[in-house]
């Protein structure tokens, strides 16, 4: 929450004057219609993502090189995998 307004500034979301939480539900609201017009899906079910892929995503995303200034722990790469794809784990 305390970069949300950063966020939204380098999205060109008007966030001037706005709380964390309304600046982030336009933060959010613009991510979802960035993601609609370039045909991203709302979802990863279509992909069939298998625990094991799931898993294999854990290492790879500590290691991106934004990780260094936005580390992580394992356990919320790993909730935020299960968040996402939930119904395309099999």
């Amino acid at each position: 929450m305390p970069k949300v307004k950063e966020l939204g500034e380098a999205l060109n979301v008007d966030v001037k004057g706005d709380t964390a939480e309304a600046a982030l539900a336009k933060v959010v609201e613009k991510v979802r219609l960035l993601q609609h017009k370039v045909g991203l899906p709302a979802d990863f079910t279509q992909y069939n993502i298998t625990e094991e892929n799931l898993a294999q995503t854990v290492p790879a995303v500590m290691k991106d090189p934004a990780a260094l200034s936005f580390a992580m722990p394992k356990e919320l790469i790993e909730a935020i995998g299960q968040r996402v794809v939930p119904l395309g784990v099999k």
